[in-house]
C-alpha cells in the first residue's frame, strides 16, 4: 500500500512523520478495525477524552507503539476513535 492509500485521518495527521506513515502503509493487512481489540490505555483515552484532544493522544500513543514495532496495535489504536473506525467500515463496507 502506498502512503496515498492510507485513510485521510492518518495520511493528513499532524502528529505522524513521513517515516511513520510509510511504516503504517507497509502494514496494509493491519488496517482492519478489530472491535475485540483490548488495550487499557486506549480504553482510558476513549473514556476521558474527545475531539481533537482524543485524536492527538491516540496518534501519540500509536507513535509509541510503532517505536516498539507493534504495528498492528498502532493501527488498532488509530482506528479506535469512533469517527475513524466508522470511516473505515464505510469505506470497506
Amino acid at each position: 500500500m502506498s502512503i496515498d492509500a492510507l485513510p485521510e485521518f492518518i495520511r493528513f495527521s499532524d502528529f505522524l512523520s513521513g517515516n511513520q506513515l510509510a511504516q503504517l502503509a507497509s502494514c496494509a493487512a493491519c488496517q482492519t478495525y478489530d472491535p475485540e481489540f483490548i488495550d487499557p490505555r486506549t480504553k482510558a483515552l476513549l473514556s476521558y477524552m474527545k475531539g481533537e484532544a482524543l485524536s492527538r493522544k491516540l496518534h501519540e500513543y500509536a507513535r509509541e507503539l510503532m517505536d516498539q514495532n507493534r504495528m498492528k496495535d498502532a493501527w488498532q489504536v488509530l482506528l479506535s476513535h469512533p469517527q475513524h473506525h466508522q470511516e473505515i467500515i464505510s469505506k470497506n463496507g
